[in-house]
Parts: structure tokens; sequence; C-alpha cells
């Protein structure tokens, strides 16, 4: 019985072995292509890694590195397209639906939906989804969209002279602003 005992041991650590080897593989081809793309060596990420040096920073790599450049964040390759038309590309792309494992962090909390979920299921969340953002229901709110936009501009003017300005907390009451009015009204 401990002889059986001691090949399914032997088997389970084999199989995970194969299943280590083949990831190592897998990303060993990822760095090996990320070498054939333009985009700064991992020590310059170090650098940089602070909140309020990174946009200036991708923006200088933008400069040095062209209109297409990857970057490694940890273990994750990712690719930075300043171009509409690269942009557009990619996204209606039907090629490459999968997310990324760093969904797996925030899905125990949003749960399978369209921000989460890959393949049939995205596609299956998207098609319900996508005529509720058709441009004649967009229009109707329209005014509101413009009514928070003057919010907006007005508080990006309360700080026009200062040289550095985090946008984030001002696009997020922004966005927030323009969800709330649009789902209860004004």
């Amino acid at each position: 019985m401990i002889a059986v005992g001691l090949i399914f041991v032997l088997l389970i650590l084999y199989l995970l072995k194969i299943d280590f080897i083949k990831r190592c593989m897998r990303f060993r081809k990822i760095i090996d292509f990320s070498y054939k793309l333009p985009g700064p060596p991992l020590a310059e990420l170090a650098k940089k890694a602070h909140k309020e040096k990174v946009l200036p920073w991708l923006m200088e790599c933008r400069q040095k590195y062209g209109e297409r450049f990857v970057i490694w964040f940890g273990k994750d390759l990712v690719f930075f397209l300043t171009q509409p038309e690269d942009i557009k590309v990619v996204l209606s792309s039907q090629e490459v639906i999968s997310k990324s494992g760093n969904y797996r962090v925030i899905k125990p909390w949003l749960g399978e939906g369209l921000l989460t979920s890959t393949g049939a299921k995205w596609q299956k969340n998207r098609k319900l989804l996508t005529p509720a953002f058709h441009f004649n229901i967009l229009k109707q709110f329209q005014v509101v969209m413009e009514d928070c936009s003057d919010i907006l501009v007005r508080k990006f003017s309360e700080v026009a002279n200062v040289k550095s300005v985090d946008i984030y907390p001002f696009i997020t009451l922004y966005a927030l602003d323009v969800i709330c009015e649009t789902a209860m009204g004004h």
C-alpha cells in the first residue's frame, strides 16, 4: 500500500515538474521575444517606480522608443501602443481575448463579469452589454456628460498655475459624477 502511495506522489511530482518546465519554456520565449522589441531595461523601471514619476517616464519612453514599446512589470510584459490605429487593431481583434493572470486578484471581489471573464463567456457578456453603449442611447446622456465636464474644467482651472498635477482624483470624481448622474438622474 505504501508503494502505491509513493508511486502516486512521484507521479504527481513528475507532472508538476513537467508543468513547471513548460511554464519556464513559455516564459523564456516571452523573454526572447521581448529582446526584439524596443523598450527600457528592467532596472530602469525600478528607478522610476514612484507614482509621481511614472507618467513622465512613460512619456520619455514614448519619445525614446517610439510609438510601440514594451515594459516589464514584474513577470508581465506590457505592450504600450500610442497610435489610435494600433489600439483599434488590438481592441477589435478576436484572436486574443483572454485576460492577464492579474485579473484573478479581483475576480473574488467582482465575480465573473465582463471585466474578469474570458473566451465565450466574455463574448456573451459583451454582446449583452454592447447595445447599452449604442450612440443613440449615449446621446441621451450628452447633457449630463457636458455638465460634469464643465465641473471638471472648473476644477482643472483651479490648479492651472501649478507646475505638476495628479489628474487621477479629478478624473475619478468626474467618472463617478457621470455614472451617478446618468444612473440616478439630477
